[in-house]
Formats: C-alpha cells, structure tokens, sequence
C-alpha cells in the first residue's frame, strides 16, 4: 500500500481539519513523522488505521474524538494506493457517548483523474475488500 493523502478534523490532537499530502513528501525521499508529545504523531497512525479498519488499538478506542472545544466534525479521509488501484476510506467516528460504529463511511476506487469508478458504503463491505 502506498498512502497518497490523509485529511483528518475533529480527530484526537487535531481538532481542525488537517491534510497530509504523502506524494509531496515522497519528492524528497525518506521522510520522518516528528514531534513533541502530544502534537498528534500517533493520531496520523491511528487516522489512517481508523480510515481502514474503522477501529483504532487497544485503550485510544474510546477518545479518538477529539476533546478541544470548538472542534471540527470528526472524519477522516485516507487515499491510497493498493494493486495498482487508487481508493478512498472515509469514515465518520461516532461522537462521544455514542456506539463506537462510525456512523458514516465508505470506501471509493477513482480512477487516474480522481473520477470515482465505484463506491461501497455497508461496514462489513468496506471492511472485507480493505
């Protein structure tokens, strides 16, 4: 798999929405995920973890939303490459209190040009072709 972008909000340190762009950061080779503790180095992993597999490890399961006031609605938004093939997981955590299903999700392959060739958005379909 190779990751294309990450486009994230509401979402463990990063209450606003953020976007990582893995291509521009391929230009340069080798890179490196960097950071204080806290600024959020974990949560790009769980982001792109969640957008997959529409769960996150172990204890950081029940406050993956994030917490800062005036915070953005969660979601994320992972591309990447797989086969030969481009695809889209987005999913929408539950907000806290709530069943731990993301309660809105989907899972889209796009063609060269971005032009969506197919969309799956039942959990279980989303979660066998990932």
């Amino acid at each position: 798999m190779k990751p294309h972008r990450l486009v994230l909000a509401g979402f463990g340190a990063f209450a606003k929405r953020a976007e990582i762009d893995f291509d521009r950061l391929s230009e340069f080779g080798l890179y490196l995920i960097i950071g204080e503790t806290g600024s959020g180095k974990t949560t790009i992993f769980d982001a792109m973890t969640y957008a997959l597999y529409g769960k996150v490890a172990g204890e950081r399961e029940n406050a993956i939303v994030s917490d800062h006031t005036g915070r953005d609605h969660p979601f994320i938004e992972f591309t990447f490459e797989h086969a030969g093939l481009t695809y889209i997981a987005h999913r929408e955590p539950a907000l806290p209190g709530k069943t731990m299903t993301p309660n809105k999700q989907w899972l889209s392959t796009v063609d060269a040009k971005g032009v969506e060739l197919n969309r799956i958005t039942q959990t279980r379909e989303v979660n066998n072709k990932v």
